[in-house]
C-alpha cells in the first residue's frame, strides 16, 4: 500500500482477464490505479488517480471507464484492454462519483450535480437532468441494445433513454424515492443491468429493487382464450338461472 492508502474501493475486469483496482485514502489525496494479473499474481501501477475513483467496464470489457472522485475538476477517462498506463482524458468541471460505459465502450455516461454528461469521442454535453433538481444519480447501459437506465433523484422512477437519439423512451416506477446522494457512490441509486439485459437492479434505502426488462408476449391465441373463458362464464351463469 502507498502512503495513507485506505484499502480497495472499486474493481473491474478487462477483456484479458486483468483486474483494475482503485483505492480509498485516509484523508484527501491521490492513490495508485493498479492492474492485477490473477494468473501470475503480479501487479503494475498504471497511474495516479483521486481517492474513491469509480471504475465501470463495458459489457465486452474492452473499455473501463474511470471517474475520479472528490475533486472539483471531475477528471474522467478510459482504460483500454492492454494499456500499460493511464491518465484522465478530460475534465467535467463538476464533482463526479459514478460512471458507466456503453456495451462497446464507445460512449460514457457521467452523473454530476449539474446533470449527466453523455460523452463520445466528439462531444461532451450535460444533457440529462436539472441542475440542483431531478437528475440521475447512477447509470447503467444495456449490454444488448442501445439503451441506458438512469435513476433520478427527487423521484420514484428509473428512466430508460435511447443512446442514439438521447430521448427518454420509458419510465419504471420503483418502491421508494431516490434522494440526492451528495456526490458519493454506493448509496441509493447504484444500478446494474443483468449480463443478458433481462433485468436491472437498483439500490434504495429499503433494499434492492429489481425490474424485468423482458417484454411479456400477448399472442392472439392468449387473447382468444381469455375471450373464450368469458363466454364460458356467461353460459354457466345462464344455466344456473
Amino acid at each position: 500500500m502507498s502512503f495513507s492508502e485506505g484499502g480497495t474501493y472499486t474493481v473491474a475486469y478487462d477483456a484479458d482477464g486483468k483486474l483494475l483496482v482503485s483505492s480509498r485514502f485516509q484523508g484527501s489525496g491521490w492513490t495508485p490505479l493498479r492492474k492485477y494479473d490473477p494468473v501470475t499474481g503480479s501487479t503494475s501501477t498504471l497511474g495516479s488517480v483521486r481517492q474513491d475513483t469509480m471504475l465501470a467496464a463495458s459489457a465486452n470489457h474492452s473499455v473501463i471507464a474511470v471517474a475520479e472522485s472528490n475533486i472539483s475538476s471531475g477528471p474522467v477517462g478510459t482504460y483500454r484492454t492492454g494499456d500499460s498506463s493511464y491518465r484522465s482524458a478530460f475534465d467535467t468541471y463538476a464533482f463526479v462519483f459514478e460512471v458507466a460505459a456503453s456495451r462497446d465502450g464507445s460512449q460514457l455516461a457521467i452523473p454530476t450535480y449539474l446533470g449527466t454528461y453523455i460523452e463520445d469521442p466528439a462531444l461532451i454535453v450535460p444533457s440529462i437532468g436539472t441542475y440542483a433538481g431531478p437528475a440521475p444519480i447512477g447509470a447503467a447501459y444495456s449490454p444488448v441494445k442501445d439503451s441506458i437506465y438512469l435513476p433520478f433523484s427527487q423521484s420514484s422512477y428509473v428512466a430508460e433513454y435511447d443512446t442514439t437519439t438521447g430521448l427518454e423512451v420509458k419510465r419504471y416506477q420503483v418502491d421508494g424515492t431516490f434522494d440526492w446522494i451528495g456526490n458519493h457512490a454506493f448509496n441509493e441509486g447504484r444500478i446494474k443491468v443483468a449480463a443478458d439485459g433481462s433485468y436491472f437492479f437498483v439500490t434504495l434505502d429499503s433494499g434492492v429493487y429489481f425490474q424485468s426488462l423482458t417484454p411479456v408476449p400477448e399472442p392472439e391465441a392468449y387473447l382468444m382464450l381469455v375471450a373464450g373463458l368469458g363466454l364460458v362464464g356467461i353460459r354457466t351463469r345462464r344455466k344456473q338461472k
